[in-house]
């Protein structure tokens, strides 16, 4: 399908120009806060994380910035490159300070989470 009207493909950071990390936690959280406060009314025993659980960190919005970004190709590469090892070898890389995105990564899976409680 064609992309939406009001969506540019290609063009990144649209209307955020100048928003620091703070604001854009501040932003996300808000909107976490608001939908939470949705489902709970929609749908009272819907479970759902914790309030401590349910807001993400800014390292967490950090990965989400870098890989919706130009880092997704080193960091897709890292998770590509990492699934075709095994063994020691794959835990060494993995974690070798120098050659990885685990972090990062790490980071990322949560936000995904926590972003899929309230979708």
């Amino acid at each position: 399908p064609p992309p939406a009207a009001d969506k540019t493909p290609g063009t990144r950071d649209e209307k955020n120009g100048g928003m620091s990390v703070v604001q854009f936690c501040d932003r996300i959280n808000a909107r976490i806060a608001e939908r939470r406060e949705k489902l709970k009314q929609m749908s009272p025993d819907t479970p759902m994380p914790s309030e401590a659980n349910a807001f993400l960190t800014r390292e967490e919005v950090l990965a989400v910035r870098l890989y919706s970004g130009p880092a997704y190709q080193p960091v897709n590469r890292f998770l590509r490159e990492i699934g075709n090892l095994s063994g020691g070898f794959r835990r060494l890389v993995a974690t070798h300070p120098a050659a990885t995105f685990t972090a990062t990564v790490a980071h990322l899976c949560r936000a995904i989470r926590k972003l899929s409680a309230i979708t």
